[in-house]
């Protein structure tokens, strides 16, 4: 069904959100920052 495939998608989505903003805050601990 084309329901079950919208799902999985909008899950990707908001995982690959919630990773990309811890590095986006460099303020944050959690940051992943390129530098040593």
């Amino acid at each position: 069904t084309s329901g079950s495939r919208d799902t999985d998608k909008e899950k990707y989505k908001d995982f690959t959100f919630d990773h990309s903003y811890w590095s986006y805050d460099a303020d944050d601990h959690n940051y992943a920052s390129q530098e040593e």
